[in-house]
């Protein structure tokens, strides 16, 4: 939410991520009950990446004005998500933030053991299932995570709210 002087005429939005403009949006003048103009700007989906970015918007004007401060925002391709671990299956749902295809990456003790392709629609769940390998059904307790391929560092929360959780079997 912005508010700048003048709203009786458009002016132009630049969306800057990490210091270059990538996405504009011209403002129409209109009647605001509020004195804050609302703009909404999508981010371009291919930074939408798992990646920390710096966030900021900035009038088209000479000079170019910044319109507040800036932020530091992860931008994932995850809203949401939860999984669970039923005998050696992994499953779960995930909703995505935006429209791409992902891969689902089993890590047991810190090692990638198996990996489940997902295809994420804007804002709908999507369900996914994934087999531990037989070598984890040793009777030792190993430490099992799921995450987003290239988004590691934040792994999905499991359905506890924690983010790894304990598994051992023996078979």
């Amino acid at each position: 939410q912005i508010c700048w002087p003048g709203k009786e005429r458009p002016i132009t939005l630049a969306l800057m991520v990490d210091g270059r403009a990538v996405a504009t949006e011209k403002t129409a003048p209109r009647a605001s009950t509020d004195g804050i103009e609302r703009v909404r700007i999508a981010i371009p989906a291919d930074l939408v990446d798992g990646g920390t970015h710096r966030i900021g918007l900035l009038a088209v004007a000479e000079p170019p004005v910044p319109v507040g401060a800036p932020i530091e925002l992860r931008l994932s391709v995850v809203s949401e998500a939860a999984w669970s671990v039923r005998g050696t299956l992994v499953e779960g749902w995930i909703v995505g933030a935006c429209d791409r295809a992902v891969t689902l990456e089993l890590i047991a003790d810190g090692s990638v053991v198996a990996s489940v392709p997902v295809t994420l629609e804007a804002g709908r769940p999507a369900t996914f299932a994934g087999m531990l390998p037989h070598q984890l059904t040793d009777g030792q307790t190993h430490r099992l995570q799921v995450a987003v391929a290239g988004e590691r560092a934040t792994p999905l929360k499991h359905v506890s709210g924690g983010l790894e959780v304990d598994f051992r079997r023996r078979i």
